[in-house]
């Protein structure tokens, strides 16, 4: 699927369950691939940076699917759960979703559509089965690992922290963020944003090719 393929990779920190995990396999991401790196507070708002690194596979890993079925008249409305149809370049590129777990999927727990059958984990226009995204039938749902993504072809990361989604950020809240903050340092104020009616659109922080250090950038 990704021999000599370039590689988009997006990752949503709700993809973990666990904190512990996350450390060990979001520390193996950043140590193993020099790809340039941006830290967002919400999913979509890694569209422009998306957009501007087009690659063959656009790779989620993420709990959730964020891709839906499009509208009659183009996509839906843009959001965390519909970035993934407003990709500049999804009419060649293919999306690749990688759930936390298969059945992720196959029960609908984080299936992203516009609408459902009669059942709670009923897809009824799924995505990964129709031409219904603008992605044609250039998408997959895989069952794969962290430590199986060729990290050598990826071109661009993007790594958002979509707190209202993330169990591990459970009842020790300031131990788990430290945790964290040991790998990548995301602002204490991104934390706060839990649950908030109106968010606060955060200035995104950048590592560069090869680089180590973090630094505040523009969208």
């Amino acid at each position: 699927m990704f021999k000599n393929k370039t590689i988009f990779l997006s990752i949503d920190l709700d993809y973990w369950l666990n904190i512990n995990r996350l450390q060990k396999e979001l520390r193996y991401i950043l140590n193993n691939c020099s790809a340039p790196v941006k830290l967002f507070h919400e999913h979509h708002h890694t569209l422009n940076w998306i957009n501007k690194n087009p690659c063959d596979v656009l790779l989620n890993v993420d709990y959730h699917s964020d891709l839906a079925d499009d509208n009659p008249k183009g996509p839906p409305r843009l959001s965390c759960g519909t970035w993934g149809n407003h990709v500049k370049w999804r009419k060649t590129g293919k999306f690749v979703w990688l759930p936390t777990r298969y059945a992720n999927y196959t029960e609908g727990w984080g299936v992203c559509c516009t609408s459902r059958g009669s059942g709670i984990n009923k897809i009824e226009n799924d995505p990964f089965k129709e031409s219904l995204s603008g992605w044609e039938d250039r998408t997959e749902v895989i069952k794969s690992t962290i430590n199986k993504i060729p990290l050598k072809q990826v071109k661009a990361i993007a790594i958002c922290l979509s707190i209202d989604y993330c169990l591990w950020y459970g009842c020790i809240f300031d131990k788990h963020i430290e945790k964290v903050q040991k790998i990548i340092p995301i602002p204490y104020a991104w934390y706060k944003q839990r649950f908030a009616t109106r968010k606060t659109r955060f200035a995104p922080l950048q590592r560069n090719h090869n680089a180590k250090r973090f630094h505040l950038t523009k969208d």
